[in-house]
């Protein structure tokens, strides 16, 4: 267990996690956060939806649209009305 002390950030008060915590929880710099309080304990969670940068999500939509481009194809055929011409 780590000791910290609260300190004053503007009219807020803040906390620094050290990194190694940050890391072992699975958690960034910049990451958007849900806290929650649970008896006594304030407990932080990931938001998970918000954590993909659009570098990650550029190069996972790539790698769906390299391994299904045929069935997208076969789809905007479809909708085309050119289901049969393939």
């Amino acid at each position: 267990m780590i000791k910290k002390r609260l300190i004053g950030i503007g009219n807020s008060t803040g906390l620094v996690i050290p990194q190694a915590i940050l890391g072992a929880a699975g958690l960034r710099r910049g990451d958007e956060v849900e806290i929650a309080l649970h008896g006594s304990r304030i407990v932080l969670q990931r938001i998970a939806t918000k954590h993909l940068s659009n570098r990650r999500f550029k190069s996972a939509f790539s790698a769906v649209l390299e391994q299904y481009d045929a069935d997208f194809q076969g789809l905007a055929d479809y909708d085309a009305g050119r289901k049969n011409e393939r």
